[in-house]
């Protein structure tokens, strides 16, 4: 394989493992976020943190996105080819 091309695998892995970091880490934000509203339900009787609009529009994006590149350097997603043939 030509050197560039080395170097570009090196460049995609380095990308993929973090974003694979950056996606856990939003995870981990979003429970925390959702425990938080969770007990400010119970302790005031509402929420001023919105939870649910948050995680829907800024965690789960942020959470699946960067996810992508993982999944299809695996192979978990399905190929073109698999489909046409069912």
């Amino acid at each position: 394989m030509p050197e560039r091309v080395i170097q570009y695998y090196n460049y995609f892995g380095k990308v993929k493992s973090l974003g694979m970091y950056f996606s856990g880490s939003i995870v981990f934000i979003m429970m925390l976020y959702t425990c938080a509203d969770v007990v400010f339900r119970n302790i005031q009787g509402y929420s001023p943190l919105y939870a649910y609009e948050i995680s829907q529009s800024y965690f789960m994006p942020l959470m699946v996105f960067p996810g992508l590149a993982f999944a299809f350097s695996v192979g978990i997603m399905p190929k073109i080819e698999l489909l046409l043939e069912k």
